[in-house]
């Protein structure tokens, strides 16, 4: 267990997926949000790999399009307007066991409805799902935030299930405040 300031647990990740992904990869944002996850991914993909990107709301979507289309990068990206809980249905099934990083970032969309966060239900499913379409050294990221209402019972859920599939992890928080985001960095073996 590391602790970490969360301020640098966005950057993190982003280095921990520089670090594994390569032109041509495929790779799945659970929860694209404002698209930051999307277009780190996509830079990194290139032109011959491809994202596939999922958010329940049609705002982020258009967030994440807009920022994907400015950087030139929206023709490596597939994005849905559905629950991460239901992505292994818009996936191609010839990806699954060849996907080189899952990503999700929990919680509430920012500059937009706080009423409309992330489930454990749905979550955990939706990581296990991921989980399993990854390639063996694949990364599977979560970064839960407990600051909202039902983050902190989220945040237990994804420890908890991390713990009993008995996978490769390394967690990171800041360990001086008990609602700061936890990242959950896990490889699969």
């Amino acid at each position: 267990m590391n602790p970490c300031k969360p301020s640098g647990l966005v950057l993190q990740v982003h280095e921990e997926l520089r670090l594994r992904i390569r032109s041509g990869d495929l790779c799945i944002d659970a929860t694209v949000g404002n698209g930051h996850d999307t277009f780190a991914l996509a830079k990194l993909v290139g032109k011959d790999g491809l994202v596939f990107g999922f958010d329940i709301q049609k705002v982020a979507l258009d967030r994440t399009e807009a920022l994907l289309e400015e950087n030139q990068v929206l023709h490596v990206s597939r994005l849905h307007c559905c629950c991460h809980s239901k992505m292994k249905g818009k996936i191609p099934l010839e990806s699954k066991g060849r996907i080189r990083a899952v990503v999700f970032n929990l919680g509430y969309l920012p500059r937009a409805d706080k009423c409309l966060v992330t489930r454990k239900e749905s979550t955990i499913r939706a990581i296990k799902d991921g989980y399993s379409w990854l390639q063996k050294g694949g990364l599977l990221s979560v970064l839960a935030y407990r600051g909202h209402p039902g983050g902190s019972e989220e945040a237990l859920a994804i420890e908890t299930l991390v713990k009993e599939m008995d996978w490769r992890y390394r967690k990171f928080w800041d360990e001086n405040s008990s609602t700061s985001p936890i990242l959950h960095l896990i490889e699969k073996t």
